[in-house]
Order: C-alpha cells, then sequence, then structure tokens
C-alpha cells in the first residue's frame, strides 16, 4: 500500500470513523477505527478498552455474520428501545455508517409520530388530517394492539391524509412502499409523491395487513390518503417500511418508544404477524432505563422478561443475532442510579446463557458517575438521563466500530 493512498484512507477515518479500503486484490475489506484525535474530543472516562461486542462468534452473529461476507445480500437491522432511540441521533449515524459500507437498501419503517403527539425522528416530520385515536407500548396495556412499531393511529373519519416530510430527498429511483395497516371496512389507499401516485382497493380482514406501493424518483414529501368506500369503517395505521428493491445493501429500523421498558415487546400482541415482514438478521434489544432508573432496583421479574423477549424474537427468527445493552449510570431527582451495575452484570449473564450478543455500554462510558462527566463536557442533558444529539453520535460511532469489528472478525 502506497503512502499517498494510506494518508487517503486515513483522512476518510477521521470524519467517517468506519472506513471501507479496498483495492484490486481485497475489496470491501472494512478498516474500522476511531482515531486518537476524535478520542481527545469526547468524555474522557469512555474505556475504549471495553468497546467490543461480548459472545460474539460465528453463531451468535447467525444471518448478519453470514450475510456480512457477501457483497450482494440485503441485511435488516431492527433496533428496539426506548427515548434513548426514538429520536434517531443514535440510529440516524449507526444507519449511515452501515450502509456507507454495504449500500443503501432503504429508510425502513416510519411513523406519523405527531398523531400519537410525540416527537418525531430526526431525519423526518409529519403531519395529518381527521380524528385519530392512538396507542404505545408505554402503556401497560394498549387499548389497541400494537405491532412492531410499538405505535398504533386508528380512525373512523371517511377521509383522511397522512404526511411525511423528509429532510433529505428519499430517493431519485424507484422505492417500495409496504404499508402495514388493518381495515374493517372497504378502503381506497393512495399513495403520491410530487406529480406521481398510485391507488389500491383493500378489503377487511382478521388479521393485520399489508399493501405494497411502488413509486419512482421520490423527493422528500409522501402523502397516503386513505378513503372509506362504504360507511362505519375503521382504519389502523401500523407503519410504512421504504426500502429500495434495485439495492442490496442495509435496511436500518428505528423502533424505539420514548418511555418504553423490557415488557414493551411481549405486549405487542400483533407482533408474531408483522416481525417476520422485517426479515432480520440483527436485533438490538436496547430497553433498560425505565426497568430500574425510577426504584433504583431490578424488579424480581425482570429477568425472566427479559428471557422472554429473547426467545420470543429467536421463535420467529432463530437465525438472526440478537444483541442485548447495558445502560449508562444516570442521576434521577439528583441521585446516582447506582443499580446500573448490578444490571450490567444480570443481562451479560442472561446474554452469555441465551447466546446472544452483548454490548456493555454500562463499563464503555465510564461507570459509576459517568452521565456528570458527560453533561460536564457537553455531551449530556441536565436530566442526569439522556445524553444530548452530540452526547449520542458519540455512542452510534462507538456501538457501529464494536459490530463493525465483530463482523470483521468474523469473516477474516
Amino acid at each position: 500500500m502506497n503512502k499517498q493512498y494510506l494518508k487517503i484512507c486515513l483522512t476518510l477515518a477521521a470524519s467517517l470513523i468506519i472506513v471501507s479500503c479496498s483495492n484490486n486484490t481485497q475489496k470491501n475489506q472494512t478498516s474500522s477505527t476511531i482515531t486518537m484525535q476524535t478520542k481527545q474530543h469526547w468524555p474522557q472516562n469512555i474505556n475504549f478498552a471495553a468497546n467490543k461486542i461480548d459472545f460474539a462468534n460465528s453463531k451468535t452473529l447467525g444471518s448478519l455474520g453470514q450475510k456480512w461476507k457477501k457483497n450482494n445480500s440485503t441485511i435488516n437491522i431492527v433496533h428496539f428501545g426506548d427515548s434513548h432511540i426514538q429520536p434517531g441521533w443514535q440510529v440516524g449515524p449507526l444507519r449511515d455508517t452501515f450502509q456507507s459500507i454495504r449500500g443503501n437498501a432503504g429508510r425502513g419503517m416510519i411513523f406519523p409520530y405527531t398523531i400519537a403527539k410525540t416527537y418525531s425522528q430526526e431525519d423526518y416530520s409529519s403531519r395529518f388530517t381527521g380524528q385519530w385515536k392512538t396507542a404505545n407500548s408505554i402503556q401497560q396495556y394498549p387499548k389497541i394492539a400494537l405491532g412492531i412499531s410499538g405505535f398504533v393511529a386508528r380512525t373512523t373519519d371517511p377521509s383522511t391524509q397522512v404526511s411525511f416530510h423528509f429532510k433529505k430527498i428519499i430517493s431519485h429511483d424507484t422505492i417500495n412502499a409496504t404499508l402495514l395497516f388493518k381495515a374493517d371496512g372497504d378502503y381506497r389507499l393512495t399513495l403520491n409523491s410530487g406529480s406521481q401516485s398510485q391507488s389500491i382497493n383493500v378489503s377487511s380482514q382478521s388479521n393485520t395487513q399489508t399493501v405494497n406501493f411502488s413509486l419512482n424518483n421520490v423527493g422528500q414529501e409522501i402523502t397516503l390518503t386513505i378513503q372509506a368506500i362504504n360507511p362505519n369503517s375503521t382504519f389502523e395505521f401500523h407503519g410504512l417500511n421504504l426500502t429500495s428493491p434495485q439495492n442490496s445493501g442495509v435496511i436500518y429500523h428505528n423502533l424505539g418508544v420514548g418511555g418504553a421498558a423490557y415488557s414493551a415487546l411481549i405486549q405487542q400482541r400483533l407482533f408474531e404477524q408483522q416481525f417476520p415482514l422485517l426479515d432480520a438478521d440483527l436485533v438490538i434489544l436496547d430497553w433498560g432505563t425505565n426497568d430500574v432508573i425510577y426504584t433504583n432496583q431490578i424488579d424480581e421479574n425482570l429477568e425472566t422478561t427479559i428471557r422472554q423477549t429473547i426467545r420470543k424474537v429467536r421463535t420467529l427468527k432463530p437465525n438472526a443475532a440478537i444483541l442485548l445493552t447495558s445502560v449508562q449510570e444516570a442521576r434521577y431527582r439528583g441521585k446516582n442510579v447506582t443499580i446500573s451495575e448490578k444490571y450490567a452484570q444480570m443481562v451479560k449473564r442472561i446474554a452469555k446463557d441465551e447466546g446472544t450478543l452483548f454490548y456493555d455500554w454500562y463499563t464503555i462510558s465510564g461507570e459509576h458517575g459517568s452521565v456528570a462527566n458527560w453533561h460536564s463536557l457537553g455531551f449530556a442533558s441536565k436530566d442526569g438521563i439522556h445524553l444530548n444529539g452530540k452526547g449520542y453520535r458519540i455512542r452510534a460511532k462507538l456501538l457501529g466500530d464494536a459490530i463493525l469489528k465483530a463482523l470483521e472478525n468474523n469473516r477474516n
């Protein structure tokens, strides 16, 4: 490798963290690096030596590891979680990292969060017409059956619209938009972007349904028009999955629900119907904060809940990699949530027992008192629980780096 080529690779690494350096004899070999210059501007208590995926091997990496060895596969990553995940400050950079290396196979699942009166993911906003009732994973017993997005919106209005506006152009090529819904009655659904539109008639079924739209040269706006053909009909919106039919690459789904705990997935009554549609290769279970923060204790049923969640995923997708995470120590009402260390130890033990991957964010982020250090340097919010945008992007870079190292070690 000549000096000029090496200089190019190192320059790219400084801005992207993870670089795919290739030559004529070694294509798609990923060099995963966090530079010393980058480290100097991050919180000093980050444990870089601990930044790895525990229990990573060909078996635990499953179909993710198998597909990573190929250059023409579509890899689906499904990231569940809470308010650390929903805004997209972590998932957005992770999506960009993996897609910059393996290609963009689509944006993944989206939901009109304004209907549910909550914040959107950072790369798009939404608006709607009509009257809707909603439910989500925060509720202990959701009044409307939930699917994989953790949200649902229901309307009986004869004509409504749901629109999504993206900060960047979605695609210059064809996109597939798969609507996850449930209709009690006959409807005419129209998806349009700019001057183009496609309409499909659907009828009621007992289970949740899907319908596939295909649009060319989509810009920054997508609008779904929902028109009831007969009176007294009910329509439920569960999510819209945006994928590319032309590209292999990575689809990264953000399925975070602010305020959710580990019981969220178990309460999704439509999970068995909808989860297989995503064909997941990596499932990240990134809850925990809302399970321990308010009591500073580990509930006696939490370990059982975590194991049930793992097995619920594995039953439907036995070859998918499952990644468990620990939580960063936080402060609640002026006191440190000291149970975070024992929680990390418990989750690591569960991961080993259940044959999953484990990412010890508690240790990596600096263990006891870490959030105070992150806040003093401008990487965490003053609530003592959440990082800010800059902080979550650091976590994304660290997690992405750890996953890529595990995949490269497995490939080599």
